[in-house]
């Protein structure tokens, strides 16, 4: 569950916890309050709850956190601590945007102009120099990856072997040199 932080709607606010009876396992239907209900923020050491669950039926009980209470970012947890009675425990998150805001989370700051973020085209990220290993841009890496791939190969077990995009003249020409069984890559041409 996402709470704003400091929510100022307190339906927004509400959580939901069970209490049990640890004698016979019936529900509780007591009064649960401070030292009852401890609430740790983001992390943090426990403190008493600064508010009182309501019962709502059959050991259901509803709490609604005070905005001190949500007041640090990360996750808030509302632990029943009364004793005789079994331990639960619920789990927040405070977030510094509003989850029930649906047309932007309430991030209406962000600037959506895409370009502002990035001088780059495309084609400048394709043909970056060296851009997957030295002498390769990653266009020409896609281009080796697609033909081999596509399994257009020529000149297997030689000293040069070929590997042929299904576009006539897209070929890249592998050159390797033979050293026993072993094959190290020497050279990639493009055409």
């Amino acid at each position: 569950m996402l709470i704003k932080q400091s929510e100022s709607i307190a339906a927004r606010r509400t959580v939901y916890i069970t209490a049990v009876n640890t004698a016979d396992d019936s529900a509780y239907t007591g009064s649960l309050s401070g030292a009852d209900l401890m609430v740790g923020k983001a992390g943090g050491t426990e403190a008493n709850s600064t508010g009182t669950a309501t019962h709502v039926a059959t050991g259901l009980f509803k709490y609604v956190f005070a905005t001190a209470e949500l007041d640090t970012l990360g996750e808030v947890s509302l632990r029943l601590a009364k004793t005789g009675v079994y331990n639960d425990v619920r789990v927040v998150n405070v977030v510094a945007f509003d989850p029930y805001t649906g047309s932007n989370l309430g991030l209406s700051s962000l600037d959506t102009t895409v370009s502002s973020r990035s001088s780059h085209s495309v084609a400048d990220i394709l043909d970056l120099a060296d851009g997957v290993e030295t002498g390769m841009t990653p266009r020409q890496a896609l281009r080796l990856v697609a033909a081999i791939l596509g399994g257009k190969t020529e000149g297997a077990d030689t000293n040069s072997e070929k590997f042929l995009a299904a576009v006539a003249g897209h070929k890249i020409r592998a050159t390797v040199t033979l050293v026993g069984s072993d094959r190290s890559n020497v050279a990639v041409d493009l055409d």
